[in-house]
């Protein structure tokens, strides 16, 4: 085996082994590589390519009480009104549900840049389905290009080469 990654994710401590294997005589190069990138319209696609495909990127409208968020389901404050805001990016990763007051409510698990000290050990919760924050109304996914991470010419040694995510076997060739 040429390489091996393995990937903590910090919500409920999974561990993922993303194992990539290429020929003995095979050159292999970072798997950086994105392909095609694309807009996601609706809750069910946002929620249709993280179960598929992984987390998706959205941009959402921040205020300066979003820098004090430690915990709970995020919801914009009127706080925000009239007073300076921006736009962040943030990694949607999965979405959950919980009781309040006998109700349902239902979230986004997002993954925040600013490091584990903020929120819920980096990442936050926010309303789901309401478009919060506008977090709904640009989300990105994209494709990634794992199809020649193998630099070698050789047909062979490429038909040979695996990806395998958590023991399952993955065809590229």
């Amino acid at each position: 085996m040429v390489g091996q990654q393995i990937v903590r994710c910090p919500i409920r401590g999974v561990t993922i082994n993303l194992i990539v294997t290429c020929p003995r005589s095979a050159k292999t190069s970072p798997l950086r590589r994105v392909g095609l990138m694309y807009r996601v319209a609706t809750e069910e696609g946002i929620m249709y390519e993280i179960m598929n495909w992984g987390s998706v990127q959205a941009m959402m409208k921040v205020s300066k009480e979003f820098f004090m968020y430690e915990s709970g389901v995020y919801r914009c404050s009127n706080l925000a009104l009239g007073s300076k805001t921006g736009y962040h990016t943030v990694r949607i990763v999965g979405w959950g549900e919980e009781q309040q007051n006998g109700r349902t409510v239902k979230y986004w698990i997002v993954s925040n840049s600013w490091g584990l000290w903020w929120g819920e050990s980096g990442y936050f919760r926010i309303l789901k389905g309401t478009n919060e924050c506008q977090i709904e109304d640009f989300v990105v996914a994209a494709m990634a290009d794992i199809g020649n991470f193998c630099s070698i010419s050789d047909k062979s040694f490429r038909e040979n080469a695996s990806y395998s995510l958590n023991g399952t076997k993955i065809d590229i060739s």
